[in-house]
C-alpha cells in the first residue's frame, strides 16, 4: 500500500501544475473524485466472490476493475483489497498529510521517539514540504521506519479548482486510509486486553507537550539545537482537546479523527488511563506553558533518547550543510492565508491551504516539493 521510492525514481518535485491542470471546460464543480476504490471480506466468503468478464472469463475479484457511474459520466478504476491478515505490531497511522510542511526538527524529534518506543513504521501521508523535511524524512524510509504514501493536487481547470477546497477533508479521508494500510493491532501489553475483552479500539485522553523555553533557537542556530537542551524541559499538561486512539485494524469499518465509527462484527471502545497511555500532541502552538502543571514533575519524558545520538544523526542527514528553519517565516504568512480562505467561498467555514491562493504567497519562502500522483495515489474525476 505504501510507496517507498529509490534515489532514482522521486515521487516529489518541485510544483508542476501542468501534471494536473485539465482542458477548460472539463470540469463543472459537480464532479466526484475518486482516490482510492478498495473493498472488504471481513463479512463474506472470501473463496466464492468472483467476477464474471464474459461466459469464458472469470477472475477472483482482487484482479478486477470496477467502472463508477455518476450522471452521465463514468471512469475505470482498480479495485484494491484490504489486507488479508495482520502482523501482531506496533506501528502509528498519521491522520494528517503534511501541507507546507517546513518544520523538520519536530518530525524529526517525533520520529525519534516512535523510534525508541520500539514502532515498527510510521505511515505518513504527503502533500508538500521542503528540501530539508524530504531529506529527514528520506533517512527514515532507508532505516526502515518510515513509510510514505504521496498525497498530489487534485486535477482542476481554469474555472474549478477543487484545491481550494480539500484541505480539512483530506484530514477525515487520510483517517479512512489508514484502515486501508496495514495498521496497528497492539501497544505492548496494554493492548493485549484487545484479544482478552474482544475490544476494537482504545480511547486515549488528549494531553499536550511543549518546553519551557521552546524547541527553537531564537535566532535559528543548528550548531545550538544539535544539543538538544530543550528536552530537558518538556512539559506534559492538561489540555481540553479530542483525543485519539489505538485501533485494532482488522475490526476498523469507518475509522474518523478522534475515534471508531463503525466496526466489523460486534466490538467496542473503552477509554483507557493515562496511567497505561499517554497521548502526547507536540504542537507548534504549545508555547506559552510557564504556567502550565507539569503531570509528571518527577520524569523525564525524553529520558529515553540518547542526545549525544540525536546530534550524529542530524550530521548524517545533512552533512556538512547546516539546514535551514523557515517556519518562523512561513506560519504566519500560512495562518493568514487559512483566515482569507475561510471567506472566500460563500458556505464554506473550513481551512484551505491547497489552493492557488496559499502557493502565491508562499511559493518562494522555502524550497518547497509536492507530490507527484502514482499509480496507487492520484484522483479520478468522475
Amino acid at each position: 500500500m505504501a510507496y517507498n521510492y529509490s534515489d532514482n525514481e522521486e515521487i516529489f518535485e518541485p510544483l508542476n501544475l501542468q501534471r494536473f491542470q485539465l482542458p477548460s471546460g472539463s470540469l463543472k464543480g459537480k464532479e466526484i473524485f475518486v482516490y482510492y476504490a478498495f473493498y472488504d471480506t471481513s463479512t463474506l466468503d472470501k473463496e466464492e466472490i468472483f467476477v464474471a468478464l464474459d461466459e469464458e472469463t472469470i477472475l477472483p475479484l482482487e484482479w478486477a476493475e470496477i467502472k463508477i457511474i455518476h450522471g452521465s459520466s463514468w471512469a475505470i478504476v482498480k479495485l484494491h483489497r484490504l489486507p488479508r491478515s495482520y502482523e501482531y505490531d506496533i506501528n502509528v497511522c498519521i491522520v494528517g498529510p503534511l501541507f507546507w510542511y517546513n518544520d523538520w526538527p519536530r518530525v524529526f524529534l517525533i520520529l525519534e521517539k516512535w523510534r525508541v518506543n520500539k514502532v515498527r513504521k510510521v505511515l505518513l501521508h504527503v502533500h508538500s514540504m521542503s528540501q530539508d523535511t524530504k531529506r529527514v524524512l528520506d533517512y527514515y524510509i532507508k532505516k526502515g521506519l518510515l513509510e510514505i504514501r504521496p498525497y498530489p493536487m487534485m486535477p482542476f481547470t481554469n474555472e474549478f479548482d477543487p484545491n481550494n477546497h480539500i484541505f480539512y477533508t483530506a484530514q477525515h479521508l487520510v483517517t479512512f486510509m489508514c484502515s486501508v494500510w496495514n495498521v496497528s493491532e497492539t501497544l505492548l501489553k496494554v493492548v493485549e486486553r484487545m484479544d482478552e475483552e474482544d475490544l476494537g479500539s482504545f480511547t486515549l485522553k488528549h494531553n499536550a507537550l511543549g518546553f519551557l523555553h521552546g524547541m527553537i533557537p531564537n535566532p535559528w542556530n543548528f550548531r545550538e539545537f544539535l544539543k538538544f537542551d530543550f528536552l530537558k524541559s518538556a512539559i506534559p499538561y492538561k489540555v481540553d482537546v479530542n483525543g485519539k486512539y489505538i485501533m485494532k485494524t482488522g475490526k476498523a469499518r469507518v475509522p474518523w479523527i478522534h475515534g471508531m465509527k463503525k466496526y466489523f462484527g460486534k466490538s467496542n471502545d473503552v477509554q483507557i488511563s493515562t496511567d497505561d497511555i499517554l497521548l502526547l500532541h507536540l504542537r507548534n502552538s504549545y508555547n506559552d506553558i510557564k504556567k502550565k502543571q507539569n503531570l509528571f514533575p518527577e520524569d523525564q519524558i525524553f529520558q529515553n533518547l540518547n542526545t549525544t545520538e540525536l546530534s550524529i544523526t542530524l550530521r548524517e542527514i545533512f552533512g556538512d550543510e547546516e539546514p535551514s528553519f523557515r517556519p518562523s517565516l512561513t506560519d504566519p504568512i500560512l495562518h493568514e492565508c487559512m483566515k482569507s480562505a475561510l471567506s472566500d467561498t460563500p458556505g464554506e467555514d473550513c481551512l484551505k491551504t491547497t489552493g492557488n491562493g496559499c502557493f502565491d504567497v508562499l511559493k518562494d519562502l522555502d524550497d518547497w516539493l509536492f507530490a507527484v500522483p502514482t499509480e496507487g495515489s492520484h484522483y479520478i474525476p468522475i
